[in-house]
């Protein structure tokens, strides 16, 4: 994510072209009003982790030592030039 979203949301709307002239100042005006919101600063985010949970590691005194005795997974958001896909794997 953006660290200057407001620059970057203002950049894209003078780039559409057209009779469209805003600020960037009116455009963080506009984006307060939404909710819209950029990074976590680093005080905000070292709330949210510390509010966070912390999950056991299941597997810490397990030996895997047949097929589908534990399995991992993980999904991620690849951009593309027209869109997003999502990639899903998971592995045993």
């Amino acid at each position: 994510m953006s660290r200057r979203p407001r620059r970057n949301a203002h950049k894209s709307v003078q780039g559409q072209g057209g009779d469209v002239e805003v600020g960037r100042l009116h455009v963080g005006i506009l984006m307060r009003e939404m909710g819209h919101r950029g990074d976590l600063s680093r005080a905000e985010h070292a709330e949210a982790c510390a509010r966070s949970q912390d999950y056991p590691y299941l597997l810490r005194n397990v030996t895997v030592t047949r097929p589908n005795q534990a399995w991992a997974t993980d999904i991620s958001y690849i951009p593309m030039a027209r869109g997003f896909v999502y990639l899903a794997a998971v592995v045993d």
